[in-house]
């Protein structure tokens, strides 16, 4: 499937613990190993580990769809997916869920044939022959639902990443994000089409031994979310002396303007390049890519539409908009999913997209086809009658306190709105409240500014809006003069 333009001594991953090297001979291999009999439906325990990668792209080879589950799930949430889709294998190199498996009645019906490996009975229906991936929708941690991705969806998805980031053969990617995160599974799925190795690492952007593993094998393609940038500026990233890295990637949500810039200047200073790249797990994930030549002036935009894809704003009325005019974002093109599976019978399910995805954002073109997002559909709250997009009021309020404070803001319903904030003191806070008032023109009561310590994240490192709603729901029994 990926690697089938690759000889059998490409190298595919690098473990940094060990400097082991794995070779597309080794996928194959381990591919033909698992390739017999029927295809049966694989949940893969997807830590960061060349263990894991090496199942991944295995059972991609192999054609047995795989669901990648988050290592960090508790038991209760793995035991119910497992109730809901009934999978023939379970493989979890953290061993730590199989010693639950084996102790609980979804595990009673099998055996373990390796350390890491629990096969089970055959279930029907059987799979889709085109199913290969399931991901869990973003944003929905811990949710049964899943995102279906068949084998075409995955590697044209690989193929546009490749093209539009200009990967080759001499780059080296890095497992810094969560290999169930579809923006952490595409790192894997375009190296590994490009022939290009990825470094396997579990360590953090905030360990100094991931930065020296970045020198010691080469690596040249860095991503993040909005979070890592964050984390990068306050680390002194500028300092650091990389001389292999010649391109950033961010996706997974907003970054605000300013830090663009200050990424986008720096690896121009330094030769390199800094991609800006928007997606959702619904589309492979990635649908657009905006760049380095084209900043600053398309300061942002997310870019125009991958090759083969096409983006179009859509009103009400459901009609397309033009240049300009505000509306959903839908995306068309030969990576939007099969479709959502709530159950195991519907992995038996076919194409139910037609490769059209709505995306739920909101967004204009410009007159050259550039995508500008304003927020989510569903992001919308009403101040003093007037409909006001959270996520634009978000960007307003970096815009007052600065980029180096994290904030989320959540529809507060008769209440107003309330800004969570990181790092920020009582005077920052009165200047926020000033600030948003004098530009949305409301009374200071209808808008509710709340100190925290960390904003609440998501595994896939997006703001876990829900935790924030319920968060707002018990402030709005304290005192406002609890509030900044």
């Amino acid at each position: 499937m990926l690697l089938d333009d690759l000889d059998d001594s490409s190298v595919i991953l690098l473990d940094a613990s060990s400097s082991r090297v794995v070779t597309a001979g080794a996928i194959r291999n381990r591919a033909a190993q698992i390739s017999q009999g029927n295809r049966k439906l694989v949940f893969l325990i997807a830590n960061r580990t060349t263990e894991a990668v090496c199942w991944f792209l295995a059972l991609l080879e192999a054609r047995h769809p795989v669901a990648l589950i988050d290592p960090d799930s508790t038991w209760p949430v793995i035991a119910d997916l497992i109730d809901r889709y009934r999978p023939q294998v379970l493989v979890d190199p953290t061993t730590r869920h199989l010693e639950m498996l084996m102790s609980s009645p979804q595990g009673s019906s099998g055996r373990m044939i390796e350390p890491t490996v629990w096969v089970g009975p055959e279930c029907r229906p059987a799979p889709h022959e085109e199913l290969a991936v399931l991901l869990t929708t973003s944003g929905s941690t811990g949710s049964p639902k899943f995102v279906r991705l068949c084998s075409m969806n995955i590697r044209t998805n690989a193929e546009q990443i490749v093209n539009s980031l200009g990967i080759t053969t001499n780059d080296r990617g890095v497992t810094v994000l969560p290999l169930h995160y579809s923006f952490g599974m595409s790192v894997l799925t375009s190296h590994a089409l490009a022939g290009s190795s990825v470094l396997v690492t579990d360590r953090s952007v905030i360990e100094e031994s991931f930065w020296s593993d970045m020198v010691r094998y080469d690596v040249s393609f860095l991503p993040g979310v909005p979070t890592t940038y964050a984390t990068l500026r306050r680390l002194g990233f500028e300092r650091r002396d990389l001389p292999h890295l010649r391109a950033l990637i961010q996706a997974g949500g907003p970054l605000a303007p300013e830090s663009i810039s200050f990424f986008h200047n720096l690896m121009t200073r330094q030769g390199g390049r800094f991609f800006v790249m928007y997606g959702q797990t619904e589309a492979s994930p990635r649908i657009s890519c905006l760049p380095s030549e084209c900043l600053p002036k398309k300061l942002g935009s997310v870019g125009r539409a991958l090759s083969g894809g096409d983006l179009c704003i859509r009103g009400h009325d459901g009609n397309d908009l033009a240049t300009g005019e505000i509306g959903e974002v839908i995306y068309r093109g030969p990576n939007v999913m099969m479709g959502y599976a709530g159950s195991r019978e519907d992995l038996a399910l076919g194409h139910s997209n037609q490769g059209v995805l709505a995306t739920g954002d909101l967004g204009y073109l410009d007159d050259e086809g550039f995508l500008y997002l304003i927020g989510r559909s569903k992001r919308i709250c009403k101040l003093a009658g007037a409909r006001v997009s959270l996520d634009e009021l978000e960007s307003i309020a970096t815009g007052i306190v600065g980029s180096e404070s994290h904030l989320a803001a959540v529809d507060g319903g008769d209440a107003g709105v309330s800004i969570f904030a990181e790092n920020l003191d009582s005077a920052s806070a009165a200047k926020l409240r000033r600030g948003l008032q004098r530009q949305l023109r409301v009374p200071p009561m209808l808008i509710g500014i709340y100190p925290i310590d960390a904003i609440p994240l998501l595994a896939n490192g997006k703001t876990n809006y829900a935790y924030l709603e319920r968060m707002d729901e018990q402030n709005r029994g304290r005192n406002e003069l609890d509030s900044f």
